[in-house]
């Protein structure tokens, strides 16, 4: 049985933007957000993915050094958020991981419809 600790963070930039594509095509109304800032405006966008062997379990869009939208299992979420250090962030997650998130950030607006904004 794999748990979190198998779960390691990679950098898009190296050497696994080919795996970040290839995942995000299969359901881009999800990754909206990554495909387009990667499209439109790479020299402010930083993505990581969360890896389980090469399986992808969890992405991290950080935008602009402001913006940060997550997606992806607990675990994955868990790790990922520790690649987020900043004072001031506009942050969307997984509802049903609000609990990771409100541990480190504590949220001034929240947004239930369709993800937790922080």
């Amino acid at each position: 049985m794999r748990t979190q600790k198998d779960i390691r963070v990679v950098s898009i930039k190296d050497g696994f933007e080919q795996a970040f594509w290839n995942h995000v095509n299969q359901d881009p109304f999800h990754y909206y957000f990554f495909i387009f800032d990667m499209k439109q405006r790479p020299e402010q966008t930083e993505i990581f993915l969360a890896l389980q062997g090469e399986r992808i379990q969890g992405l991290l869009l950080l935008y602009s050094d402001l913006i940060v939208q997550l997606r992806g299992n607990r675990g994955a979420v868990e790790k990922l958020l520790d690649y987020v250090d900043l004072e001031k962030v506009e942050l969307q997650a997984p509802l049903d991981c609000e609990d990771i998130v409100t541990r480190k950030y504590k949220p001034q607006v929240r947004h239930r419809e369709q993800g937790f904004c922080g």
